[in-house]
């Protein structure tokens, strides 16, 4: 098991990367997809899967980020994005969610793009499943690099225990996501 930090602004919770996420592949789904019904019901779906799959992987601890050790020897993996600006992802000022994956990046994201384009490529040309796909990628990156980071405390932090397990969706100023 690998586990990766997702690092949020102070106030946010894990339905701010959720919300930013279903942007990004809704934007891919808009641009190549052909409806025959209305797509109300089509972005609740896309909702509905990335909710639960995110609700699989992501944890949150009473104590992720009380320990100096938790913002130090951080790694950008290929998947992080550092923002722009001059903010430092390293500082305290960060929410650290828990991402639990059991095979490399790479495997997470190709199976959270499969959930996604599995469900949606009945409505999509096929001429367009290559393009679609990409995009999807570029979209899942975009939507996660901000946030990732790994560190090795991570997976051997014994006060990260399921006792004190706390609930990612919400984050202090936050309200729960309604799916």
């Amino acid at each position: 098991m690998l586990t990766y930090q997702l690092r949020l602004p102070q106030g946010s919770s894990l339905h701010t990367l959720e919300t930013r996420l279903i942007a990004e592949v809704w934007h891919v789904l808009l641009l190549h997809a052909e409806w025959k019904e209305d797509s109300r019901e089509h972005f609740l779906r896309l909702a509905n899967i990335t909710h639960h799959f995110l609700n699989r992987h992501v944890k949150s601890f009473t104590a992720c980020g009380e320990l100096k050790r938790c913002h130090s020897n951080l790694v950008t993996t290929s998947w992080s994005i550092t923002p722009s600006g001059t903010d430092d992802r390293t500082s305290q000022n960060y929410q650290i969610l828990l991402l639990e994956i059991a095979g490399d990046m790479d495997a997470f994201m190709n199976e959270l793009e499969e959930s996604i384009f599995d469900d949606f490529c009945a409505h999509l040309p096929t001429a367009q499943w290559v393009t679609a796909k990409t995009q999807f990628d570029q979209g899942i990156r975009k939507a996660f690099g901000p946030y990732l980071l790994w560190n090795a405390v991570c997976e051997e932090c014994p006060r990260c225990t399921p006792h004190d397990r706390l609930n990612p969706w919400i984050g202090e100023g936050s309200e729960i996501p309604i799916i």
